[in-house]
């Protein structure tokens, strides 16, 4: 019972000032369930049903530091259980709570979001005195180990790319997030991520540092243990549908670029290219060999040339080192 409150409080509170509605309270519960499942190799699929909300609602009710919010109407507040309302509202069934306060909002106390954020109560002063900044951080908060881009952030707030990018390195400043490069409709951005959700085995210090490569969009679905795969799940999942979709697995390496919509005369396309195809290369998802073009005819390429091709398989390197140092 304590590990399942556990999990549900530290969820709850990773929501921030938005909270959670019911329905995604039980949703913690069952991530807790199948936590414990998972540590006590148990093969059931954790399920939350009514007998169990109903057992579990006096003991959420009563976790520490929660508030149960109806509208713009704080219902109960655990840290003031005294006042009358609040002893009518932890009397109330689940089922009576349910059918009253249909939009109920739980959420954490604000020093106790702050403690999750910034590690102490108090929170860090000047990231607490500018609203976007903190916006921007429980941005991240909910989104978990998916994060979000920060163009993402600029258009859902509306806030000149400049200025976000100013919040975020004050953020990156106070090792609040961490910054992953990568390409997302055309355009260089950075896929962020709070350092809290990194998974603390890997040095992801150095992942990020390599981590330059380029991707559409970070996969959401993806379990971000290995930093490097979450930032090109997207883009390699491209790739190889590409691949896929072509009569003959085979691709010239100009069309495929090309494929991808970036600007073969912009350098720094022709850097992230290559070594997102070495990075391709070593993980074994496609192979590039030198072919003939008489063979495979590029739509960008005069007949008489070398070209690369790119097919699905391993990944042989389709330029020696000295060409690519030089297109990076």
């Amino acid at each position: 019972m304590d590990d399942i409150l556990q999990t549900i409080k530290q969820e709850i509170t990773l929501d921030c000032d938005e909270g959670s509605r019911l329905s995604r309270v039980w949703e913690y519960v069952a991530l807790a369930q199948q936590k414990l499942y998972t540590r006590n190799e148990i093969s059931d699929e954790a399920s939350v049903d009514d007998d169990m909300k109903s057992y579990l609602w006096p003991s959420i009710v009563r976790m520490q530091n929660m508030l149960f919010v109806n509208g713009d109407t704080t219902i109960y507040n655990s840290a003031d259980p005294a006042t009358k309302e609040s002893q009518e509202f932890i009397m109330l069934s689940f089922a009576q709570v349910e059918a009253l306060y249909p939009d109920l909002i739980v959420r954490a106390s604000q020093p106790t979001i702050n403690k999750m954020l910034f590690g102490r109560e108090e929170g860090i002063e000047r990231v607490l005195n500018s609203p976007v900044a903190t916006k921007y951080l429980m941005c991240l908060s909910r989104a978990r180990k998916a994060g979000v881009t920060q163009m993402r952030l600029t258009k859902k707030y509306n806030i000149d790319a400049r200025s976000t990018f100013h919040y975020i390195k004050t953020l990156d400043q106070f090792g609040l997030v961490l910054r992953f490069p990568t390409y997302e409709n055309g355009s260089n951005t950075n896929l962020l991520v709070l350092r809290r959700f990194v998974d603390k085995n890997e040095d992801n210090e150095q992942a990020a540092t390599e981590s330059r490569e380029t991707t559409n969009e970070a996969d959401q679905n993806t379990d971000f243990a290995d930093t490097r795969l979450l930032v090109h799940a997207r883009l390699r999942e491209t790739v190889m549908s590409i691949l896929q979709a072509s009569e003959t697995g085979y691709m010239v390496e100009t069309d495929l670029f090309t494929e991808l919509k970036l600007d073969v005369w912009n350098n720094r396309h022709l850097k992230h290219f290559h070594r997102m195809m070495r990075y391709l290369n070593e993980h074994g998802y496609v192979e590039t060999v030198l072919i003939q073009v008489p063979n495979i005819k590029s739509k960008n390429q005069q007949p008489g040339s070398d070209d690369p091709a790119v097919t699905e398989g391993a990944l042989a390197d389709s330029q020696d080192e000295d060409q690519v140092d030089e297109a990076q």
